[in-house]
């Protein structure tokens, strides 16, 4: 009668196995972390992204009129200007929610006023404000 030694055949035992599948499901769930982190982060540079060019869009729209056709606001209170909430939501390709989005201006002297352009927007959960500020004389910008 033959006998065979069982420890001289090739392949991994069971253990080995499961070790193995153990390592092999932590190195997936962690890159599946990973992932999920990066689309959520891409998303939300994304939503800031949209939420400042259309602030900075209103602002550079405002400097380019003549200074006369700019409302006024007192030395000591700014005026709403406009309010360009709706426009933002509707140009924010459904990142941009709960939108309050303004421009105030307000008169520093007769030759001089400052306009500042606000974005507040809710992303995921999250509150965020942009504000640009900049001066306007009669014959010209001033930042």
């Amino acid at each position: 009668m033959m006998k065979t030694d069982i420890k001289k055949q090739g392949g991994f035992t069971i253990i080995e196995v499961l070790i193995a599948l153990v390592l092999l499901t932590m190195m997936i769930s962690i890159s599946l972390e990973i992932v999920l982190f990066s689309n959520q982060s891409n998303e939300k540079s994304r939503a800031y992204g949209e939420a400042n060019n259309q602030v900075f869009a209103k602002l550079q729209e405002y400097e380019l009129r003549d200074f006369n056709e700019i409302p006024n606001g007192n030395v000591a209170s700014s005026y709403e200007v406009e309010n360009f909430s709706d426009e933002a939501e509707t140009n924010g390709a459904g990142l941009l929610r709960d939108v309050d989005a303004t421009v105030h201006s307000q008169g520093i002297s007769g030759s001089l006023k400052k306009l500042t352009a606000k974005i507040r927007y809710t992303h995921n959960a999250e509150s965020r404000l942009i504000e640009y500020t900049t001066y306007i004389q009669i014959d010209g910008v001033g930042r």
